[in-house]
């Protein structure tokens, strides 16, 4: 699996059988990769990864993809899950262009929207303007928000878990596989996120 910034890529390996993914238990595996400052981006943010989920925790906040946010120490950052049975989220926290913390914003597909046992190209993007959800290169949710992102670079990068250090229940972690994670300090369309899908 690999954690990438800006401009960095990775080989393929949604097929099947694929021996490149991670597999997640959904009760305590995750992969941490510290509080790398370059994992911060403030004004856009594009977060993709191959997943291979085994099951949908009931709650859309919970089963965590990617996460570098937040609350515990002040709201801050981002996340991408696929929690409320098939439903995808990629959440920030919000700081309009004044400075001023607006908490969190999210876009979202509808319930149903992943399938289990199968793999999926999932990302979500922010670009100062709008928040999107992209399953298998197609848009399938956003909201509009202007502002950035309340970055907090004090939280860590972890996949398949939440970032903050919470209590035990609040961790929610991720049941499945996940490949090819992607962190980009832009925006990317749904032409390239398509393009990344069959590299």
């Amino acid at each position: 699996i690999l954690a990438a910034f800006a401009s960095l890529a990775a080989i393929a390996q949604p097929c099947t059988p694929n021996t490149k993914s991670l597999k997640f238990d959904g009760t305590s595996t995750y992969v941490d990769l510290g509080t790398v400052a370059g994992l911060a981006p403030d004004s856009a943010v594009t977060v993709e990864a191959w997943i291979k989920p085994a099951a949908f925790a009931i709650n859309p906040w919970q089963n965590t993809v990617v996460s570098k946010d937040g609350w515990s120490a002040g709201e801050g950052g981002f996340v991408l899950r696929c929690g409320g049975n098939g439903i995808l989220s990629f959440n920030i926290a919000g700081k309009t262009f004044a400075g001023v913390s607006s908490s969190w914003k999210e876009a979202a597909t509808p319930a149903a929207s992943l399938p289990l046992n199968t793999w999926t190209h999932v990302a979500g993007t922010f670009d100062g303007a709008t928040l999107k959800v992209y399953i298998n290169g197609v848009q399938s949710g956003s909201f509009a928000f202007a502002g950035v992102i309340d970055k907090n670079a004090q939280y860590i990068t972890r996949i398949g878990r939440l970032a903050d250090n919470q209590g035990a229940s609040q961790y929610r972690y991720f049941n499945g596989l996940i490949d090819e994670v992607r962190i980009w300090e832009r925006a990317l369309t749904g032409a390239e996120l398509l393009a990344n899908m069959n590299d």
